[in-house]
């Protein structure tokens, strides 16, 4: 019996139980135990969050037709892009730049690779820069040329 292996039967005791309800001991099995509370709990969260991170579906900048471009092809052009510029940033969720900012700029480079206009009020991306951090009472530098550098250094 060296290489005889025993087989061992296991049974189910709640399942070979008989479905009649007037059988002692028997109930139905419950597919509302608390595993399903549970994941329907996280099935909850995970659709609260996922609304929370949301995409940008339009831009916030103006573009303008293009030179010579008829009003259905600046509007083919705009799907476009819209569509192109919500891949982009749907690709890079959880980056450290803005949605709505990353949207904007692939937009608008898009558009302007199309041949339209993206106007530049305050700088060209429409964004204007942070106030600078240099006071304003900073007197200009003196006239002349600058004085030579010092001795030594390899400049």
């Amino acid at each position: 019996m060296g290489g005889a292996r025993s087989t061992h039967l296991v049974i189910d005791t709640a399942a070979a139980r008989t479905s009649s309800a007037g059988v002692r001991g028997w109930r139905p099995r419950s597919v509302c135990g608390p595993r399903a509370s549970v994941s329907a709990l996280v099935a909850i969260a995970v659709t609260v969050l996922a609304g929370c991170a949301t995409v940008p579906t339009a831009p916030s900048v103006m573009v303008l037709p293009g030179q010579g471009k008829t009003f259905e092809e600046f509007q083919t052009d705009d799907a476009s892009c819209r569509q192109s510029a919500t891949q982009a940033v749907a690709a890079v969720q959880g980056s450290s730049v803005p949605s709505q900012y990353r949207f904007d700029m692939t937009y608008m480079q898009c558009m302007y690779a199309s041949g339209h206009q993206v106007p530049g009020s305050r700088g060209r991306s429409g964004y204007s820069a942070p106030p600078s951090s240099m006071p304003g009472d900073v007197p200009p530098p003196p006239p002349g040329p600058p004085p030579p550098p010092p001795p030594g250094s390899t400049r």
